[in-house]
């Protein structure tokens, strides 16, 4: 039996329903990393272990010795109905934010025509990964005129449809299925995207993205790669946990010197 073998593609037209469910997806998929995280966090297990603490006592439902051994269960209704407020309550604060940006990132102007959006610059490109005939994962790298604004979504100029390559490029959609990140096969997605871009056009200099710690094979592939973060960009804070999201880029010198070492 032939083993299927992994592929970089180009987006096809017939990809785009695919597209779209992926990114959503994705953005989705970051409120449960982020409602998990919060879970796990010391500060947020404290607190719960002290309320359920608290009800326990109130209840009288500390165990006794001479109840058995099957008296030490009695607190655990206590910690499981303290725990349900607290979940829903991360959850209830974490996701707007999370919502608003899936929503917003499938309005962005480089979603309605993929196809036609990435074609105005040699150096743009929007890749599917691929095992076979299954699905990986996938990477857009806008060059566009426009992409080099401060936004990290696409400029409403560039609906004007301007074409030509920007100095600075934006990798804005970045994604790879969970199941195939411990082999770090998103290394070879992001490093085909950045050669692929600084080799179509020497116009580009510099490459950035948008980096989140709630995505962690993301970043620890970003900074594989050579991305530092831009000292200069404003850091924006989300969640209950107030996760740092901060912009990261890697200059075609330093990509130079990286490809001769």
């Amino acid at each position: 039996m032939v083993e299927p073998s992994a592929q970089i593609r180009p987006y096809k037209p017939d990809d785009f329903k695919l597209v779209q469910f992926v990114i959503s997806k994705a953005n989705m998929e970051q409120l449960a990393v982020a409602n998990n995280t919060a879970y796990r966090h010391p500060v947020i297990l404290s607190i719960w272990i002290a309320l359920s603490s608290v009800f326990v006592q109130v209840m009288g439902w500390w165990p006794q010795p001479e109840q058995g051994y099957l008296a030490y269960l009695s607190p655990l209704p206590a910690f499981a109905c303290i725990a349900l407020p607290i979940m829903f309550l991360i959850d209830w604060l974490n996701r707007p934010f999370f919502e608003s940006q899936a929503q917003e990132v499938l309005k962005q102007p480089d979603l309605s025509d993929i196809l036609e959006y990435y074609s105005r610059s040699p150096s743009s490109g929007f890749w599917l990964l691929e095992l076979g005939d299954r699905f990986i994962g996938l990477l857009a790298l806008d060059a566009c005129h426009g992409s080099d604004s401060t936004e990290s979504s696409p400029a409403k100029k560039s609906k004007q449809k301007v074409k030509g390559t920007a100095s600075t490029a934006t990798i804005r959609h970045f994604f790879v299925d969970e199941p195939y990140r411990p082999t770090n096969i998103q290394e070879d997605l992001l490093n085909h995207a950045v050669r692929f871009a600084f080799t179509a056009d020497r116009a580009l200099q510099r490459i950035r993205i948008l980096d989140s710690p709630i995505k962690p094979y993301a970043s620890s592939t970003i900074r594989s790669a050579g991305f530092q973060r831009d000292v200069e960009s404003e850091s924006k804070s989300v969640g209950v946990l107030r996760w740092s999201l901060a912009m990261y880029s890697l200059t075609r010198e330093r990509w130079e010197a990286r490809k001769g070492a």
